[in-house]
């Protein structure tokens, strides 16, 4: 009796262990399936598309702001960079389905038109660029922003993984990294001023 008591609960312990296997390889085979299934990149395919899955038109990408080369391993999302970049550097990232970020984009169009000198622009952190040209266009919001289907921007920096997120480059070197969103152009003024 008491050898088979005993034996019950390493029973119970493998049990739990290979149910846990099974569930881990259940979910890593869905996931990889979902990943094969999912749709092209718009960046990387010559139309990209709005989040109603329709072709966003050329001449919406056309009008959107140049980007300057401040970001050179990153395209332009919709309009060509032009060639060359201000000693700083404002880029905020953010995301289309952030809501804080929509909420801030406004405020770092504005600061940009104030601060001509400074290179402003967004980094757009997620695949999908027709969503996000779709909502800067919807929001009227008539600032450069580059495309980082990959986050490599952030990893390269070291900036952390929560959106949006501002940072301030001088000559190309991380100054400050702000992971919050700002309020006011007086705020982010502020902190950009005590960046530099």
């Amino acid at each position: 009796m008491k050898g088979r008591s005993a034996m019950n609960p390493w029973k119970s312990v493998a049990a739990v262990i290979i149910a846990t296997i099974v569930v881990a390889a259940g979910a890593f085979t869905m996931l990889t399936t979902l990943n094969k299934e999912r749709p092209a990149d718009p960046v990387s395919s010559s139309s990209p598309v709005s989040t109603s899955g329709t072709p966003i038109s050329d001449n919406a990408l056309g009008t959107r702001p140049q980007c300057s080369a401040a970001v050179p391993d990153l395209p332009c999302l919709g309009a060509e960079k032009t060639a060359e970049a201000k000693p700083v550097a404002v880029l905020n990232i953010w995301a289309a389905w952030c809501a804080p970020c929509r909420e801030e984009l406004p405020i770092i169009a504005e600061f940009a038109q104030r601060h001509p000198e400074y290179d402003v622009a967004g980094v757009h952190a997620n695949p999908e660029a027709g969503q996000a040209i779709e909502l800067l266009n919807q929001l009227g919001v008539e600032l450069p922003s580059y495309q980082d289907a990959e986050n490599t921007f952030a990893i390269k920096h070291g900036i952390p993984p929560v959106l949006p997120v501002t940072v301030v480059l001088k000559d190309g070197q991380v100054q400050a990294v702000y992971p919050q969103p700002f309020h006011s152009v007086a705020e982010l003024e502020e902190a950009i001023a005590k960046a530099l």
